[in-house]
């Protein structure tokens, strides 16, 4: 398996845990990983888009932790994550859309 699969496996398991300990019921409408290197490191770019619904502002509050706290994985630091959109959707703006993008490197 190669490293950026792995590291977006880990990924998508970690946003998916957080969600439920901060009471929010998500649901990944599409994510992509694919590999990125530079001179120095190797990793993975990540984009999910994630709905979700959650009472009140949990949701938004729990987006806003995961770009604020980046996620911790074993064996790959994550070294950005950033929020690209954040809308509602449906009956009363109940379903929030999020598109989260993150780059991983491997932990060396």
């Amino acid at each position: 398996m190669r490293c950026h699969t792995l590291a977006g496996d880990q990924l998508r398991r970690t946003l998916r845990l957080s969600a439920e300990k901060a009471g929010c019921l998500i649901t990944f409408v599409s994510e992509e990983s694919r590999a990125w290197r530079s001179a120095t490191f190797e990793g993975g770019k990540h984009r999910f888009v994630i709905s979700g619904t959650g009472v009140g502002n949990r949701f938004e509050d729990w987006v806003r932790s995961v770009v604020a706290d980046h996620p911790v994985l074993r064996g790959f630091l994550v070294a950005d994550v950033t929020l690209d959109a954040l809308t509602r959707h449906g009956r009363n703006g109940r379903t929030k859309i999020a598109a989260i993008e993150a780059l991983t490197v491997v932990d060396a």
